[in-house]
């Protein structure tokens, strides 16, 4: 684990910064080559290069980068992998149908179907947390078999989930919860087995912090969106081995670990260019406009917004930010300038994904120390392959 923060401060240049900040390469004077490779590369040869396995990646762009030694091995060292035919052995095993995924998108039923086959059948009853639906806690009785309370704050999801339970009615109970406030007395009483998949942000860490003050027999969880958390400003490590690390981490650098899209046809590309080229093309005027040399975030727009072209998407981000439009500007100067800038940062996160998994590993692992450091017996490993989530890591954690 410090090996890893070791390595990750070691090249930080080329990851640890806002992209939308940047107006040019970060490391333009000490890396030239890198900078005249990823220039030389077409828009779709970026697309595709993106989307390769990250071992190519690393392969193609480690001597640019001036990445020397295995790289890999920091991140094979410290995880095993999946054993698909060990966590069944002592619960139903049955195959889970159809039938048990009304409701479900195809990718999420996937994922959940990946998870459940890693999840160990130990005797105890499940807590889904932050459950939504119950999508997982009904796929866990009905594989394993056993019984699940489902902790869920929205009262119109836990009804539709009462409803989805089915036969399982009585194995899958609702508790209207909000996870990240002080939990009621009782909720957790110990002899369970705790379990969520991509609980984002803070509901994973209240997962963690609250199954070992309440002294869970069992956690199994897969992390997500670790940006998603009322932490201002720092990341705060979960174990005193993290802490020990001394890996400094902010919003951004949470938020490019789940930046990751391992799927995306042209149409998806295209409409993700326009709107970002139009973000900067924004802040470039606003920039010139007021003086101040510094990004200025607009927040999420309906897509309809870009119908209206540059101009249309200027004043309507400038209406947002209170910001004045004055007459006589040249729109289709700065959305030049936008798409030239969207050209350089498109760049910069075929670089900066190198460091990705890397980082997303790191947080794992201090997740997986906190627990080690409370008595629990632990163990990381991908539990499907990255076409079916890029967030496929899974924790599980066991007391004797």
């Amino acid at each position: 684990m410090r090996a890893l923060a070791t390595w990750l401060e070691e090249y930080a240049g080329f990851w640890r910064f806002p992209p939308f900040a940047q107006q040019d390469y970060p490391w333009r004077e000490q890396n030239p080559e890198l900078v005249a490779f990823l220039d030389n590369l077409g828009d779709d040869e970026v697309a595709q290069l993106g989307q390769r396995d990250r071992q190519e990646r690393m392969q193609i762009l480690a001597p640019l980068v001036g990445i020397a030694g295995d790289a890999g091995g920091l991140l094979r060292g410290p995880m095993g992998r999946a054993d698909s035919a060990a966590p069944n052995k002592s619960g139903t095993g049955q195959a889970l149908k159809q039938s048990h995924f009304v409701g479900v998108p195809g990718r999420k039923a996937a994922q959940i179907e990946a998870f459940c086959s890693q999840v160990p059948f130990l005797g105890l009853p499940y807590v889904d947390w932050c459950a939504g639906k119950g999508h997982l806690a009904r796929a866990l009785v009905a594989s394993h078999g056993g019984a699940a309370e489902c902790l869920e704050k929205d009262k119109n999801l836990c009804r539709a989930g009462v409803r989805l339970a089915g036969e399982a009615k009585g194995k899958i109970t609702f508790r209207e919860v909000d996870v990240l406030r002080d939990l009621p007395e009782g909720v957790l009483s110990g002899a369970q087995h705790g379990v969520a998949l991509h609980a984002c942000g803070d509901l994973h860490r209240s997962l963690i912090e609250n199954g070992i003050a309440g002294n869970l027999r069992a956690l199994t969880l897969a992390p997500c969106c670790y940006h998603r958390t009322a932490q201002l400003y720092a990341y705060t490590p979960f174990s005193e081995a993290g802490r020990r690390c001394r890996l400094p981490l902010d919003r951004s650098d949470l938020r490019m670990v789940a930046q990751e899209t391992v799927v995306a046809g042209r149409g998806v590309r295209n409409k993700r260019r326009q709107e970002v080229s139009f973000r900067l093309g924004f802040d470039a005027l606003q920039r010139s406009l007021s003086g101040r040399d510094a990004y200025l975030n607009v927040p999420n727009l309906p897509k309809t917004i870009l119908r209206r072209g540059f101009e249309g998407f200027c004043r309507w981000a400038a209406e947002k930010k209170a910001f004045r439009v004055p007459e006589g500007v040249d729109f289709e100067h700065w959305e030049a300038v936008g798409a030239l800038r969207f050209r350089t940062i498109d760049r910069l996160e075929l670089v900066r994904g190198l460091f990705r998994r890397p980082l997303e590993v790191w947080l794992i692992l201090d997740q997986a120390a906190a627990l080690a450091e409370a008595g629990y017996h632990v163990k990381v490993h991908e539990f499907c392959d990255r076409l079916v989530t890029p967030r496929n890591l899974i924790i599980h954690a066991e007391k004797n």
